[in-house]
């Protein structure tokens, strides 16, 4: 037969769940402050859909120029892209060629990665696109400084996208 009444927690595990359930509280407490100070702040969440929008416009700008593929997951205020297979210039190219016309990037396994936020504007997204296109087109020609880097990378294959 089952015991009428449910059996008795020792002392310390009482103690233990009602600090459990009173934690659980104060740290939805704190999460409802942060989200409202982010929202509130200058940086906060509209800050960053704005950055993400320039991460949109940014990749779609990437994806017109000849030779270059973006990876998709520009829904972040991250676009990760690189020279498509047989473009004619490496990841590195690109990064150093970016940094000569002042646009920083970093170079990540084969592939640059940009990062957009408030302090890189709408501007910024604009002039980045543009030396893009002038580091392909120098490339193309023949023009282009080789990667300071010294890393060697074929590109990226339409198969790269299908993550």
């Amino acid at each position: 037969s089952l015991p009428s009444s449910p059996p008795q927690l020792p002392p310390h595990a009482a103690a233990a769940r009602a600090f459990s359930a009173r934690a659980r509280q104060d740290l939805v407490v704190v999460v409802i402050v942060l989200l409202r100070s982010r929202a509130d702040s200058p940086r906060g969440w509209r800050a960053l859909a704005a950055d993400n929008a320039r991460a949109a416009a940014l990749a779609a700008g990437l994806s017109a120029i000849p030779h270059l593929l973006v990876l998709p997951g520009a829904d972040s205020n991250i676009v990760v892209f690189g020279p498509q297979a047989g473009a004619p210039l490496t990841a590195d190219d690109l990064v150093t060629g970016l940094a000569d016309r002042g646009v920083r990037v970093a170079a990540m396994r084969g592939r640059v990665r940009a990062v957009t936020s408030s302090e890189v504007g709408d501007g910024g997204v604009e002039r980045a696109i543009s030396a893009a296109k002038e580091v392909v087109a120098a490339a193309a020609s023949g023009a282009l400084e080789r990667g300071r880097h010294g890393a060697a990378y074929g590109g990226l294959t339409d198969q790269d996208t299908q993550r």
